[in-house]
């Protein structure tokens, strides 16, 4: 299923990744609170809200421009929806979702049940195909990249004043490792980047045409600097953490990553809430007081399918876990 939006006069295609997947993991059950923590423009919130008709559903997004989208895009669902602008690693942000969830549902004070929490990292399509937001490295414009435009600083005034030895780091991390220390070499000395032509001048210059990956070359290097100026990473293993721990138990949550950090990042976090993160010999009783707290519903990523991936091409490097959140079980009460 797709939607169509408006932002500022564009039509906008969008395309929920993995929705039937998202929806299949989703709780079996007829109510409670849903919180989808990257809502965008609000494809995965609606295909829910369809599904599930006596839920509500919170959404979050950092963008101005997508909670105003995604309002609109939400407003059939009367007394069911509401969208906050705000970070999904902000102090507090999961349990202001609850309050207003039960405040859109005409039950203020009732005990919170959240059944599901999703997370949808990345950029959605409109981010990229617009121009002036400076995501892409096909198309001319400020190199900006903040999903927030109305604070912090922009990848342009990030590379003014990030060193050698950062960039290169960072650049190594996102996977340009042979040709790392060369990238940071020559956008430091070309500084100011001001837009994303120049920048993909420069990545085209750095790397040879025999030694390029299957794609752009400025790919990775975009994507890591849009990791870096939105502190994408940096927060993302406490913001899992403060999701799982607002769940009700049986709920469940959900998370698709398109960068391998990231996805190392959650299978680390549901790894940990699978097993205790319990070192002890199996053979032995566990000494370590370590709590199982969730069940992985995915012992591996998933991945999208060939007619999906024809169908939307940018759902190609998605990657889909799920885990479950149980009654803690105590290790070393087990026999």
């Amino acid at each position: 299923m797709s939607d169509r939006a408006g932002i500022m006069g564009v039509d906008i295609l969008h395309i929920p990744v993995m929705a039937k997947e998202v929806i299949e993991f989703l709780p079996p059950v007829t109510e409670g609170i849903f919180i989808d923590a990257t809502v965008g423009f609000g494809g995965h919130a609606k295909e829910i809200l369809s599904e599930y008709p006596r839920v509500v559903l919170v959404g979050i997004d950092r963008d101005p421009e997508a909670v105003t989208t995604a309002t609109e895009n939400l407003r059939g669902f009367q007394n069911r929806a509401i969208v906050l602008h705000g970070r999904y690693d902000e102090e507090g942000i999961f349990e202001k979702a609850i309050v207003s969830a039960n405040e859109i549902a005409g039950r203020p004070g009732k005990a919170p049940e959240v059944m599901a929490v999703l997370f949808d990292l990345g950029v959605n399509s409109y981010q990229l195909d617009e121009a002036g937001r400076g995501f892409s490295y096909m198309k001319s414009g400020s190199l900006d990249m903040r999903m927030d435009t109305s604070k912090g600083e922009t990848a342009s005034e990030f590379l003014q004043k990030v060193s050698f030895e950062d960039l290169k780091a960072l650049l190594y991390a996102n996977g340009e490792y042979k040709y790392a220390g060369k990238l940071a070499k020559e956008i430091i000395a070309c500084r100011p980047v001001k837009t994303t032509e120049e920048l993909s001048q420069i990545v085209e210059a750095s790397i040879p045409k025999s030694m390029r990956r299957r794609g752009h070359p400025a790919k990775r290097v975009f994507q890591a600097l849009r990791i870096a100026v939105n502190e994408e990473i940096v927060f993302l293993a406490d913001a899992v953490a403060r999701a799982f721990e607002v769940l009700a138990t049986g709920g469940r949550l959900l998370v698709l990553s398109y960068h391998s950090g990231e996805d190392r990042i959650i299978k680390t976090s549901f790894n940990l809430l699978a097993d205790g993160g319990c070192k002890c010999p199996k053979s032995l009783p566990c000494r370590c007081g370590a709590v199982i707290k969730g069940k992985l519903l995915t012992r591996r990523s998933l991945t999208p399918g060939k007619e999906e991936i024809d169908r939307n091409s940018r759902a190609a490097s998605a990657r889909f876990r799920a885990i479950e959140k149980i009654q803690p079980i105590y290790l070393k009460d087990l026999p």
